[in-house]
């Protein structure tokens, strides 16, 4: 995926030491579940950023030349087995899944500063299949997210007639002609003929 990278953000990604942080938005059926992978809440894009740690893990996130589709898995541990009844009726597959990535000035994330102060995307898909792991103090929730590249593969059931133009754009006359195009007979390329010969 094209970005436009700051010169900020490029400065600080050619430095010897980086300070990277990943933020999550999760659609749930009741809510957003805005996440990161620090300490604490960061306010940035109009939402409240709960901080995480390490109970949030996030697999490989790959951009082949070849613009394959592939998968990202999201790891959140720590979950009260009592909230787990919960949390499975709350995963439905297709909702929305947003990946971002930013950059720190510093190791202390809570004194430090987000460069450029807007994290970049890096990766957005949809929720497609959720694994509980249940132990006996906490309950682990993956979830295997599939990217919107996967859309590509769909095949638009769409035809060139009145009917299914005026769905998108009413009072379009383009096609009002096609149906009967389909019972003509056309001589393509035959010689013209003089009449008065």
């Amino acid at each position: 995926m094209p970005r436009g990278l700051s010169s900020d953000i490029l400065t600080a990604l050619s430095s010897p030491v980086i300070y990277p942080a990943y933020f999550v938005s999760i659609q749930f059926v009741n809510e957003t579940v805005y996440v990161w992978t620090g300490i604490g809440s960061i306010v940035w894009n109009s939402q409240t950023w709960s901080g995480v740690g390490s109970l949030l893990s996030i697999s490989s996130i790959e951009e082949p030349n070849n613009a394959a589709a592939k998968a990202v898995l999201l790891k959140i541990s720590g979950i009260d087995p009592v909230f787990l009844p919960e949390a499975q009726n709350q995963v439905i597959l297709g909702r929305p899944v947003m990946v971002y990535m930013g950059l720190f000035s510093s190791n202390t994330f809570s004194i430090g500063t987000l460069i450029d102060s807007a994290p970049i995307a890096t990766w957005v898909g949809r929720l497609d299949l959720p694994r509980f792991g249940v132990g006996a103090e906490e309950v682990t929730l993956e979830l295997s997210c599939e990217s919107r590249l996967l859309d590509m593969d769909l095949s638009v059931e769409r035809r060139y007639t009145t009917e299914d133009i005026q769905m998108t754009t009413p009072g379009d006359l383009g096609c009002i002609f096609v149906s009967s195009i389909a019972q003509k007979t056309l001589f393509w390329g035959a010689p013209l003929r003089d009449n008065n010969v």
